[in-house]
């Protein structure tokens, strides 16, 4: 079966680490399925906006040419180009947060993203609300985030943590959704309020074995973001089984139940977030998360073996 990839999410030589769940879920499905054969186009939206305009005609043309049996595009704002006349290939369309969810407030992707789901065959959804409001648009509609590489992520025996406890701001500062300034005011109550000498620390230009590294020698990770659809740092996070403190966004409340030490905040506050994080550091003990995403079959395996039947489904006697 030969699949192209249409994503504005890959990672580059500039920037490696961008999108990179998508290139690792493209990687699981090969080596589950030596069978496919993936070519990827990569649209390049941070250079420009235009480059969604720009590349409609040429991914058109890649499809009427290149013998696919099926399109995935990753984002929704990616696939712009069925806007523009029916294909004669199916396409399946995995959605990420901000391209459905209006608290990112991106009015015009959201708006894009509903049309092109309406021309989609397929849907992959990260959250049970998202779930629910892609049903509007595409009758066929799948719950399945990214799944997490478990061999990658792992926790190590007998780790020497450092003396100052490490929390973990998942991602950079610089972008907004990730409400840098929530995990600060936080970060500061822990130290003013409960005299906690902690070190922050930021996964921003980590490899993902430095990732892993920091994981299994910090003593939680402070997910404060305004919007999420299915987080994966905190999914990795839990593979390491590091301790979360999290924001109630996209699916945490879900993925982490039952997990030990890992509490949903009832709203961003940044009292409620550091009284939670004290208990954490005090208390010193890591958590069952990775037992967790074996449990929801979260590992990359598992939801290479999910989107593969998908692409069965749609592929045989399309029209």
């Amino acid at each position: 079966m030969k699949i192209l990839i249409v994503t504005n999410m890959y990672p580059t030589a500039q920037k490696p680490f961008y999108g990179i769940f998508v290139k690792e879920q493209v990687e699981a499905l090969k080596r589950r399925y030596p069978d496919l054969e993936f070519d990827i186009f990569v649209i390049n939206g941070d250079a420009s906006k235009l480059q969604y305009l720009k590349s409609i005609p040429r991914i058109r043309k890649k499809i009427k040419q290149g013998g696919y049996d099926l399109v995935h595009v990753h984002y929704g704002l990616s696939g712009m180009f069925l806007l523009f006349g029916k294909l004669k290939v199916p396409v399946v369309m995995s959605l990420h947060g901000g391209d459905i969810q209006i608290a990112q407030k991106l009015w015009a992707q959201v708006a894009i993203t509903k049309r092109a789901l309406r021309l989609a065959q397929a849907a992959f959804t990260l959250n049970h609300s998202m779930d629910q409001l892609v049903a509007r648009y595409c009758p066929r509609h799948i719950l399945c985030p990214c799944g997490v590489d478990v061999d990658t992520f792992h926790p190590r025996e007998n780790v020497q943590r450092p003396s100052r406890p490490i929390i973990v701001f998942p991602s950079d500062p610089a972008r907004w959704v990730k409400n840098y300034p929530l995990f600060c005011a936080t970060v500061d109550i822990l130290r003013q309020k409960y005299h906690l000498d902690v070190e922050e620390r930021h996964v921003k230009g980590l490899t993902r074995p430095e990732v892993n590294d920091l994981f299994n020698q910090a003593s939680l990770l402070l997910l404060t973001s305004h919007s999420e659809g299915s987080p994966q740092v905190v999914k990795e996070a839990m593979a390491c089984n590091l301790p979360v403190v999290t924001v109630p966004v996209g699916d945490v409340k879900v993925t982490l139940q039952g997990v030990e030490n890992s509490p949903v905040a009832s709203q961003a506050s940044p009292e409620e977030l550091a009284a939670l994080c004290a208990q954490i550091i005090q208390r010193d003990a890591r958590s069952n998360g990775r037992q967790r995403i074996l449990d929801l079959e979260l590992d990359a395996g598992s939801i290479a073996s999910k989107i593969r039947s998908v692409y069965d489904q749609l592929t045989p006697n399309f029209h």
